[in-house]
């Protein structure tokens, strides 16, 4: 990184925050979940727990640059909150003004590398101070601890519910029939798919008449 020219990384950065202005408006109340546990700083089936440095296009450096386009494309919402988790949750403060990339350290800077505890995020939500519109999960699903049996009671029913699979695990407990919308892998359209679902729109019919605007 320290090889390319300045001017380059200034002209990036200016390109990447004019493209976030694009992003639709997630919801009043977002609150934002990230894994941040040992097996998210690998490659699925690589994972050494001697190892906690994160690696080349790992889970977590995913989620992070991701998360941090979330809270950008939050700064219209009226109540935002940023949980990283692994044996146990967190709250992480951070401002949607700040560039993306100051976000994505910042993020990274909290990274941990334990165990994948879902539990100690959901139980953060009697703190959160608002009840959320809309939740988002990212992750590599490889959740060891989720014992809230009321997940799909834990969020009120117009609450838009994602649950980002980042490492295609089967061992994800946040099921349809949850409530929950899975996703495998990461795309820019995920924020129109809120968006649809948030106005009870169909994905498909969408799809079909190639209106996506």
């Amino acid at each position: 990184e320290s090889s390319v020219p300045m001017l380059v990384l200034n002209a990036l950065q200016e390109a990447t925050e004019l493209s976030l202005n694009n992003i639709p408006k997630l919801g009043d109340g977002v609150w934002i979940i990230v894994d941040c546990s040992g097996s998210m700083n690998h490659f699925p089936g690589s994972y050494s727990y001697g190892k906690k440095q994160a690696t080349e296009n790992s889970p977590i450096k995913i989620a992070a640059i991701f998360g941090a386009a979330l809270v950008k494309a939050s700064k219209e919402s009226f109540q935002t909150m940023f949980t990283m988790f692994d044996d146990y949750a967190k709250h992480v403060d951070l401002n949607p003004l700040d560039s993306i990339f100051t976000l994505y350290e910042k993020i990274m800077a909290r990274n941990a590398g334990g165990g994948t505890n879902l539990d100690s995020a959901l139980a953060e939500k009697p703190k959160l101070g608002f009840e959320p519109d809309t939740v988002i999960i990212l992750s590599d699903m490889e959740i060891n601890r989720l014992h809230c049996s009321n997940i799909d009671r834990l969020f009120r029913g117009d609450c838009v519910k994602v649950a980002i699979n980042l490492g295609s695990r089967d061992t994800t407990p946040l099921a349809e029939w949850k409530g929950w919308t899975q996703l495998s892998g990461w795309s820019p359209r995920i924020f129109d798919f809120v968006r649809f679902s948030r106005d009870n729109e169909s994905i498909v019919d969408r799809l079909m008449t190639g209106d996506l605007s």
